[in-house]
């Protein structure tokens, strides 16, 4: 099983499953229930990991993390106060902090902070864009990806189901309402 195996002066962990907390050697208040749960964590705290797989690799020392569901928070190293709740959300992240993701895939890719990503997908393909709200299945699914500026991608707000999904390079716009901006590319102030 090998739970916790390599503790040497962490207190008041938690480990369940296979292979849980197996590197934690310093960390302390972290729950970690499910297979491989913070397998590679070393030395984070005050962390939940509850699903296998979740903040696998929450190894820089990551801290206030709530990760639930299969693959969630799975990359993060160092980042921290994030939730993540649902399967492969922010699986993604590294090092972004601060991020809300509920939902399967709400912010699975990318590395950014301060964003909000609620519903399946949204903000699914977000890399690196912070500021951002996304509230609704497909929301702002493809923000950033087609910027080349720093501007490109954000401060969008899109509230409702696939609200600006087609938005790659735009910037400052808000969209409330089913499919509302749905086929914004690259427009801004909108």
């Amino acid at each position: 099983c090998l739970a916790g195996d390599a503790l040497t002066s962490g207190y008041n962990n938690v480990a369940i499953g296979n292979k849980a907390l197996q590197s934690n050697m310093s960390g302390d208040k972290n729950v970690a229930i499910g297979d491989s749960a913070m397998i590679n964590a070393t030395n984070g705290y005050a962390n939940v990991a509850i699903g296998p797989h979740t903040l696998e690799n929450n190894s820089g020392g990551g801290f206030s993390n709530t990760a639930v569901g299969i693959f969630a928070m799975r990359g993060n190293n160092s980042g921290s106060h994030n939730t993540a709740i649902g399967e492969g959300a922010l699986q993604g992240n590294t090092s972004g902090s601060y991020n809300t993701a509920l939902g399967d895939d709400a912010l699975l890719g990318g590395n950014a902070s301060y964003n909000v990503g609620l519903g399946y997908g949204a903000l699914v393909n977000n890399l690196n864009k912070s500021n951002m709200v996304a509230i609704g299945d497909s929301a702002l699914a493809f923000n950033g990806l087609g910027g080349f500026i720093p501007e490109h991608g954000t401060r969008n707000v899109a509230i409702g189901s696939k609200g600006l999904m087609h938005t790659t390079s735009g910037y400052s716009n808000t969209a409330v309402g089913f499919r509302s901006g749905y086929g914004n590319v690259d427009g801004a102030w909108n």
